[in-house]
Parts: structure tokens; C-alpha cells; sequence
């Protein structure tokens, strides 16, 4: 992957995701009636249901232009921050096998990433509530169209990605990063949200 890492003058400013949403369809499209699915697809579609499915997306920083959520866009959205899963299990608090999450960048232009001021929040009865993040940084990493990015909690970076640094306790959780677009110049905050459920014995 190719990348040109600099330092930006964009003080006080913490990112934000380009977030271009779900592609818009063609109004000549021509549309065909799905099939209807039979008894054992349906049972299976629900045990295999994303249990991120139907969530709200949030928004921490009011400061960016959008907010993008991987779970509520199509799977060709020029811009996504995706987890390597939607449930990870912990163990002492960390995951007991590492979870990456995937900034995917298939948009027009390039794709500054404000790589090393990540944040992560926990939702609670009150709201969603700080549980770890990085100082603000203005170091940038700039991504071309169709490469991506890696960050990674509960395991060794080894170089590939950016180290996330936290504890956990059960519950739902949104980890965020932000860009900004060379060409359309909107400040996106991307989200991956994720579930942490308790180590069985």
C-alpha cells in the first residue's frame, strides 16, 4: 500500500469521515421481485442476523460535516470503517483474540486519515460515555483511492496498524476516527460499532 505520511496544520482538529454514504441508484433502474424466502432460509437468516442491525448511528463530534457508520451503509459506500467482527469476546478485559477495524477508501481523490487520534466510546442508560481515546494529534496518514487502513485492540500492532489501547467491560461500543476528503473537503467522523460480551468458563 502506498502512503505519504505528514503533519498537517490543522490545529485543534480532530478528524472527521467523508462520509459519502450508500451510492445513490439509477431511477431507470429496473426492478425485479425478490423471491420469496422459504421457511429454513428465513431461520437461517435470522441466527446469521449482524446484531448490529437496526441501530441508530451516533454522532460524538459535532464539529465534522457527517457521520459514517459502517453497519447502516451498502457494502460499495465509497467510504467505511468496518470491524473484523460485530462481537468480540473478552478476557480480563481485553479481547481474546485481536479485533481490527478497516478504514476502507474508495472514493475520488485522496483520503487524509487522522490516523493516531482515535477514540472509543461505551453506551450506557446515559448516553454513550468516554472509555479510552488518544491525545488530539494532527499527524495525518494519506490514503489513494482503494487502499485502506488498520487499527487493532487486544494485540500486538507489529507494525500493520495503529494500537488501540484499552479496557473493556461488557457492553456496546463505538470506535471512531476521522478524515477528511482532498476533493470534497468534508470533515467525516467514521464509527465501527461492536458488542464485548464476558469470557464463558
Amino acid at each position: 500500500m502506498h502512503r505519504r505520511t505528514f503533519l498537517a496544520g490543522f490545529a485543534g482538529l480532530f478528524g472527521g469521515c467523508t462520509g459519502l454514504g450508500a451510492d445513490a441508484g439509477d431511477a431507470a433502474d429496473r426492478v425485479t421481485p425478490a423471491p420469496v424466502p422459504s421457511a429454513t432460509e428465513t431461520a437461517r437468516r435470522s441466527r446469521d442476523r449482524d446484531p448490529l442491525d437496526g441501530r441508530a448511528c451516533p454522532t460524538f463530534d459535532l464539529r465534522t460535516d457527517q457521520t459514517v457508520c459502517s453497519h447502516a451503509q451498502s457494502e460499495t459506500a465509497p467510504l467505511a470503517l468496518t470491524p473484523s467482527r460485530p462481537v468480540v469476546t473478552l478476557a480480563d478485559g481485553v479481547p481474546a483474540s485481536p479485533l481490527w477495524f478497516t478504514l476502507h477508501w474508495r472514493g475520488a481523490g485522496d483520503l487524509s486519515v487522522f490516523t493516531e487520534s482515535w477514540y472509543l466510546r461505551r453506551r450506557t442508560d446515559g448516553g454513550w460515555m468516554r472509555a479510552a481515546d488518544t491525545p488530539s494529534s494532527s499527524r495525518l496518514v494519506t490514503l489513494d483511492s482503494g487502499e485502506q487502513f488498520t487499527w487493532v485492540l487486544g494485540g500486538d500492532s507489529t507494525g500493520r496498524a495503529v494500537t488501540v489501547e484499552a479496557t473493556l467491560e461488557p457492553g456496546s461500543y463505538a470506535f471512531a476516527v476521522q478524515t477528511v476528503g482532498s476533493e470534497s473537503r468534508l470533515h467525516s467522523e467514521c464509527l465501527a460499532l461492536f458488542d464485548a460480551v464476558e469470557e464463558r468458563g
